[in-house]
């Protein structure tokens, strides 16, 4: 009985170990996920969000509304134009000389006045519609931003919290490990230990993908990269 009670506690040694082992293994991979910098981002300059696609196509079409505005305010007024010619002949000797027609010519919608009216309130109109566009439009952007920075952060924060909590796992489980060698506890403990450690584990790897995750959605809400200032407490 001696040896079959020696040889049980091997095999579950080897069991023991074979657990360490793939739980070595998951603390690998989890590792291997690429984490963002733990900085908080703060301070953002609001003229970065100009970088953004969207905002520049809002941006460009309030423009445009703009100045058609003042092309159509423009016909109310007479447009005054140069037209004619100034030339230098000296095709015969000693009667070189400058000469040239000019006149003064003007245009004026006089008539078209009330058509030209209604031109300017449906471009007051269409500004107007592209300004709202382009408020909606950053107002969008500015929404993705925050939600993207609170995910980031919330993520961030419990990566800490999940960092200790695994590291106190871990400690739990070779404490476990080694009692159960000396003949305190149980096999079942060192099992216990070693699947809260890998569920912990798990949790950790969910976590740090979901930060990467945000963070790759902060940079898009942002429309590129940005300069990431450090906390005071940094």
């Amino acid at each position: 009985r001696v040896n079959s009670n020696s040889d049980r506690v091997n095999s579950n040694s080897d069991r023991v170990n074979s657990n360490s082992d793939r739980v070595n293994s998951d603390s690998d991979r989890v590792n291997s996920i690429p984490v963002p910098p733990p900085e908080l981002v703060i301070g953002i300059p609001a003229n970065v969000l100009r970088r953004r696609p969207d905002i520049r196509s809002a941006e460009r079409r309030l423009a445009a509304a703009t100045a058609r505005i003042g092309v159509a305010e423009a016909d109310l007024y007479p447009q005054f134009t140069l037209p004619g010619s100034i030339t230098y002949s000296a095709t015969v000797p000693g009667n070189a000389g400058w000469t040239g027609s000019l006149g003064i010519g003007v245009r004026w919608n006089i008539f078209d006045a009330g058509a030209i009216r209604r031109n300017i309130e449906i471009q007051n109109a269409a500004t107007q519609q592209a300004l709202h566009q382009y408020e909606s439009t950053v107002l969008s952007a500015l929404e993705e931003v925050e939600n993207a920075l609170s995910a980031y952060v919330t993520g961030q924060n419990r990566r800490r919290s999940l960092l200790a909590a695994t590291e106190r796992a871990r400690s739990a489980a070779e404490l476990t490990e080694q009692s159960y060698r000396a003949g305190i506890s149980d096999f079942q403990s060192v099992i216990t230990a070693q699947q809260t450690l890998r569920s912990l584990e798990d949790d950790l790897a969910l976590n740090e993908g979901a930060i990467a995750s945000s963070y790759i959605q902060l940079y898009k809400a942002l429309g590129g990269e940005w300069v990431v200032e450090k906390t005071e407490e940094e």
